[in-house]
């Protein structure tokens, strides 16, 4: 390949040849001549050899208002706008293959997906990186006046299964101070905060399936539910359950554990554990305790009573009942039933108190 002088020195000697080409034609030709396709032929080289030259010479170009984006270059409109329309509302208008850097990204309000992100590697589909107290990604939904008693969802995931639809990791982190007389500081974060005015927080529905799943590897909280209203007449939690096995469930795998797996403190007048049954049609039970080979059913203590066993309006004890039972009159009698009543025989019950 020629050096810059050599493509310098050829282009002065066709700029030479070109001149005395020049000066052979008829001084009063228009400039609308037809050169002569021997001329043009020997002329062609000046320009190819000026466009080398301005290639050797020229740094990198960026597009300016009104020229054609350049490819492998930086296109600057310096402070227009650059607006790509496709052929209609379904035509593609930038297809985007291997990747996207942008400070920012605005998509048009329409009723068709406002942004759609797809991904054939193994990374994620989209990242969002927070800088300082900024939020990595934010998501609105707008709903005009006219079409206020609908609402929008902020953010719909779906998730082919085995995936799931929902992680949320942080990583605490710690600082040291530069002092090194100072304490190092622990930084923790929450996995997933969700604000309403109104209306529900979280609202996860499956058919088979966790609906939520919340796993704590360290020293925190698998689920936390924080009710901070003082005039509030709504429960903390809810549990509406339609099924044949338990409504509640929890397990305790520690065996030095020595608390209670279920505990309900009331600060107020209160009770601190309620337990209800309310069919009429069968037996049932409202508390139930079952103790160990060593333990105890129940244990009952207060400043008052340990126990309290409401009387009934009842005027003597039931014919029926298992062995065991306690039962209280409406005169205040306690029986205690020592053999369980059959079908055609009553129970035995003996007046303790």
């Amino acid at each position: 390949m020629a050096t810059h002088d050599e493509l310098h020195q050829q282009l002065e000697a066709l700029r030479a040849e070109l001149q005395e080409m020049r000066s052979t034609l008829a001084p009063a030709a228009p400039r609308t001549s037809v050169l002569s396709r021997r001329t043009l032929l020997r002329a062609a080289p000046v320009a190819a050899v000026g466009t080398a030259i301005a290639a050797l010479s020229a740094g990198p170009a960026a597009a300016a208002v009104g020229n054609p984006v350049l490819l492998g270059e930086n296109n600057t409109a310096t402070g227009a706008t650059t607006s790509i329309a496709g052929g209609s509302d379904s035509a593609v208008a930038v297809l985007v293959t291997g990747g996207l850097t942008t400070d920012s990204l605005t998509s048009g309000i329409s009723d068709d997906d406002g942004l759609e992100v797809n991904s054939t590697g193994s990374g994620p589909v989209l990242r969002a990186h927070s800088v300082e107290n900024r939020l990595a990604a934010e998501f609105i939904a707008i709903t005009p006046p006219a079409n206020a008693a609908s609402g929008h969802d902020a953010v719909h995931v779906w998730a082919q299964a085995p995936g799931k639809g929902v992680i949320v990791e942080v990583v605490d982190k710690i600082l040291y101070n530069l002092d090194p007389q100072s304490v190092p500081i622990l930084l923790t974060g929450e996995g997933l905060v969700v604000s309403a005015e109104s209306g529900t927080g979280v609202d996860a529905t499956v058919t088979d399936g966790t609906g939520v799943s919340t796993t704590a590897t360290g020293n925190g909280h698998a689920l936390a539910a924080v009710s901070t209203s003082a005039t509030t007449s709504s429960d903390a939690v809810t549990i509406d359950y339609a099924g044949t096995s338990r409504a509640l469930y929890a397990q305790s795998h520690n065996a030095a554990n020595i608390n209670g797996t279920v505990t309900g403190v009331n600060e107020g007048h209160g009770i601190g554990v309620w337990g209800e049954q309310r069919n009429t049609t069968g037996a049932g039970f409202g508390v139930v305790g079952v103790g160990g080979t060593l333990g105890r059913g129940a244990r009952f203590s207060g400043g008052a009573a340990a126990a309290q066993m409401l009387p009934s309006t009842a005027a003597t004890h039931p014919t029926t009942g298992k062995a065991g039972d306690f039962f209280v009159d409406s005169v205040v009698r306690l029986w205690f039933c020592q053999k369980a009543s059959t079908a055609s025989t009553a129970a035995v019950w003996k007046q303790l108190a």
